[in-house]
């Protein structure tokens, strides 16, 4: 997982995955269960967590592809399914929106240097 130096302790930080240890999220679940099987003593992080989020899409997508699986036939099937829930994390597509997520999760830097998931922002008032 990603350490800062402690200087930025108390800065927030955005993600676009969930936290990579929240085994509440039934995906990060399986994330880890299947890095742990390919390398024991890997540590888990937001960048393998998207990566694992981008494959297990491409193997949803290729299922459901009729016929000849092209570049064309890949992109045409992301679109037009639309939706993809990868296990309390889902993906939307469409012909006008290739993002996949507008989802933001946030992390705070901690005095050690490590990351904690936050789940809002406190309301400012002014």
């Amino acid at each position: 997982m990603t350490h800062y130096r402690p200087a930025g302790a108390g800065v927030i930080v955005t993600q676009v995955v969930p936290y990579p240890e929240d085994t509440s999220v039934n995906l990060v679940g399986q994330y880890l269960a299947a890095l742990k099987a390919a390398k024991p003593d890997a540590r888990p992080g937001f960048v393998s967590l998207e990566g694992y989020m981008v494959g297990r899409l491409l193997i949803e997508a290729l299922t459901k592809i009729p016929g000849d699986v092209t570049r064309r036939a890949l992109t045409e099937t992301v679109t037009w399914t639309g939706r993809f829930d990868l296990g309390g994390v889902t993906l939307t597509y469409g012909p006008e929106n290739n993002r996949g997520s507008s989802q933001v999760f946030l992390t705070v830097i901690q005095p050690d240097g490590s990351l904690k998931p936050i789940e809002a922002l406190p309301k400012i008032s002014g």
